[in-house]
């Protein structure tokens, strides 16, 4: 999650549930950073050696709930919280980007820092028909050893949690786990996002009413105005998607490759239609 750009679609996510907690993988704050979140303390463990905002997951407390980080020495990105309600609890972040390499040893190695009972969640990027996959790749027999052999539950129940925009594939990578002694008493549910038609509605209806006190008279200023209205609040509370159907440029394309391509589909051409000596060394030239 890119914070600035989802942090609309976040606040309407907290105006319709009213969390007690967030977690957010792939925050992109830079160095030491974390974007404020009113009515909410932030936490964050962010991407250092990248040299540019990337990566990093952030946790957010109701400020009302007391609350306290928790050191975890550990080279992966990974954040632990510890509140305190009725009882102790201790929250944990985890972001695995499909570069980065772990084994179980890592992710026990995590755990045994933090005190029980304990619910850790991340983007793990591992597959496992356990929650839900169709096979299972080597980081998700890193976490089926640790579900057998640590006292830890696994929450999910095979819904997708996450979608390729580019693809429209569905899969499941994001994991909830939690001490053996909290599975019964939690419940694990995934939400779809769906279009906010009332909500869309109502802030349609508010921006325009605001528009009976302009100064615009100019009938294109004022169409111009509330398509704006109508991009900018469906961005907000349905959201968009740009289908891209350009292949992305590799870095050692340049001018002088595309040129030679070109020349060798010309004397390709010119070879097929005379296949002559003189034509044959020709095409062997470019």
């Amino acid at each position: 999650m890119v914070f600035k750009k989802k942090k609309e679609e976040l606040e309407l996510i907290i105006q319709d549930h009213n969390p007690q907690i967030i977690r957010l993988q792939e925050s992109n704050f830079k160095e030491n950073h974390i974007a404020p979140l009113k009515n909410y303390k932030g936490y964050s463990k962010n991407r250092l050696e990248a040299g540019r905002a990337s990566g990093g997951t952030a946790i957010y407390v109701k400020a009302f709930i007391t609350s306290q980080t928790i050191n975890i020495l550990s080279d992966l990105e990974v954040l632990a919280v510890q509140i305190e309600t009725k009882e102790k609890l201790t929250i944990c972040n985890i972001y695995l980007p499909n570069q980065k390499k772990f084994r179980k040893i890592d992710i026990e190695h995590i755990i045994q820092q933090l005190s029980t009972p304990l619910i850790l969640l991340g983007d793990f990027n591992a597959h496992s028909p356990l929650w839900g996959s169709i096979k299972t790749d080597p980081r998700g027999k890193e976490i089926e050893t640790l579900l057998e052999n640590y006292n830890i539950a696994l929450l999910n129940d095979s819904t997708p949690t996450h979608i390729n925009i580019a693809n429209g594939n569905f899969s499941c990578i994001d994991l909830t786990l939690c001490s053996a002694s909290l599975a019964h008493r939690i419940e694990w549910k995934m939400e779809s996002k769906k279009p906010k038609l009332d909500t869309f509605s109502e802030m349609v209806d508010d921006e325009v009413s605001k528009l009976s006190n302009s100064n615009q008279s100019n009938i294109n200023e004022m169409v111009n105005t509330f398509t704006t209205i109508l991009i900018q609040t469906a961005e907000k509370t349905i959201g968009s998607h740009i289908n891209q159907t350009f292949k992305p440029k590799v870095p050692w394309w340049n001018d002088e490759i595309k040129e030679a391509i070109k020349n060798k589909k010309e004397a390709l051409s010119i070879f097929k239609k005379k296949t002559k000596p003189k034509n044959t060394l020709f095409y062997s030239k470019n």
